[in-house]
């Protein structure tokens, strides 16, 4: 059986790159080493987390209010706006 990471990788290969600015699918490069790895951990330390459950994952629940508040602070939104 074939290591995983490197079925992960060959499978990778054909992907655009994700650094370098080039590549509109999605993706943010910040270009500054210090936040991709701060965002690589971030990933790694919620990797067996599940959004779905937030009364398993309060935390969660936590981050997803706080980044639609930004968005109503953004957008102007009212304070009567669902998740201020």
């Amino acid at each position: 059986m074939p290591d995983p990471i490197e079925r992960l990788a060959e499978m990778q290969r054909g992907d655009l790159p994700v650094h370098g600015g080039r590549t509109l699918a999605y993706v943010y490069d910040s270009g500054d080493p210090e936040v991709d790895r701060i965002a690589r951990e971030a990933v790694a330390a919620y990797a067996a987390s599940n959004a779905l459950d937030p009364t398993a994952f309060p935390s969660l629940l936590r981050m997803e209010n706080e980044l639609v508040g930004f968005a109503c602070d953004l957008l102007d939104a009212p304070e009567s706006a669902v998740g201020r």
